[in-house]
């Protein structure tokens, strides 16, 4: 099978039972194709999302993805995807406790490496989502909104887009537009994220506690399991 099978290309929702599903694979194909950069570069990403959603922020899991994007990037140093990774792992890697000083350490080394892969390939909204969080953890929100917008361009994509914009906004007070682009995202798709959103904007803002209960009995079984 082609390793592009295990590189997301569009995935709202990454929960908990997905990436345990992608982790799986990510190894089977590492033992299967131990040379394989993009295979490495692909389990990276398993292992950075996992940290970036605190399904598992352990010190192993940080250092399970810094190993396999390294082992990309040795591998291939040219590869996309293993640079991509690489940017990634900083990008999403930040302890909960980190300080600002830390993070905007960590962006300064991952910026331009994926200011160069959107060169590469202009709008590609993987790359984009990164940079759109790289720039909003560092308060350049004006950029991020930009490139949240390039992301949205790319139609499978655009749900993910709105909603993670919606939460730039709820994080700035900026609730209205926060709650326009929540819904909007809600009604092309329902996911955990999106539907999280709606539930604290009604419990904080418009006030309206019916709901906001009707949106929590909304959630599946495996997302009540979840953080």
């Amino acid at each position: 099978r082609r390793i592009d099978r295990l590189i997301p290309k569009a995935s709202p929702g990454r929960d908990h039972a997905q990436l345990e599903i992608a982790d799986d694979l990510c190894r089977r194909a590492t033992t299967a194709s131990p040379d394989d950069a993009d295979a490495w570069a692909a389990w990276s990403q398993v292992h950075t999302w996992q940290i970036y959603y605190s399904i598992d922020p352990s010190a192993q899991r940080r250092e399970a993805a810094r190993a396999a994007a390294a082992r990309a990037v040795e591998l291939n140093p040219k590869s996309f995807e293993a640079r991509f990774a690489e940017a990634c792992y900083l990008v999403r890697t930040a302890p909960g406790a980190a300080s600002a000083a830390w993070i905007n350490q960590q962006a300064r080394a991952a910026e331009p490496t994926l200011r160069a892969l959107l060169a590469e390939r202009s709008g590609e909204p993987r790359v984009c989502f990164a940079l759109a969080i790289l720039l909003r953890n560092i308060g350049r929100d004006d950029e991020a909104v930009q490139v949240f917008d390039a992301m949205a361009a790319s139609a499978p994509f655009a749900v993910e887009a709105w909603t993670e914009k919606a939460w730039l906004f709820w994080g700035r007070g900026r609730f209205g537009e926060a709650k326009a682009l929540g819904d909007r995202a809600l009604a092309r798709e329902a996911y955990s994220s999106n539907l999280l959103l709606r539930i604290y904007l009604t419990l904080v803002w418009t006030g309206d506690l019916d709901l906001a209960k009707a949106t929590v009995e909304s959630l599946s079984p495996m997302q009540l399991q979840d953080d």
